[in-house]
């Protein structure tokens, strides 16, 4: 069986009370928006990367909460995935 490792970069972003969440077409579950940290890039700046790639938002990271492992098989492959979590805000909001 293939075995898939990601690092992944992801922020709690709150606004008046209420958290930003992600979803993927077509998929039921939500997810802290980020995403992948590619070799030679940090944690914060794989942040920063992928909020602007994906909502063009320019983020502020405020601090880092923790981090969460997970694993999971999808389509014959077994994956792990460590999620370094970010407290960040939206800069100009």
């Amino acid at each position: 069986m293939t075995r898939k490792f990601h690092l992944i970069a992801r922020a709690v972003i709150l606004k008046e009370g209420h958290v930003l969440l992600a979803r993927q077409k077509g998929m039921r579950n939500t997810f802290l928006p980020g995403g992948h940290i590619n070799i030679g890039e940090s944690a914060v700046a794989a942040l920063k990367r992928e909020i602007d790639e994906e909502l063009s938002l320019e983020l502020d990271v405020e601090g880092y909460l923790g981090a969460v492992e997970a694993s999971w098989e999808d389509g014959g492959a077994e994956q792990f995935e460590i999620n370094h979590i970010f407290k960040a805000g939206i800069k100009g909001t």
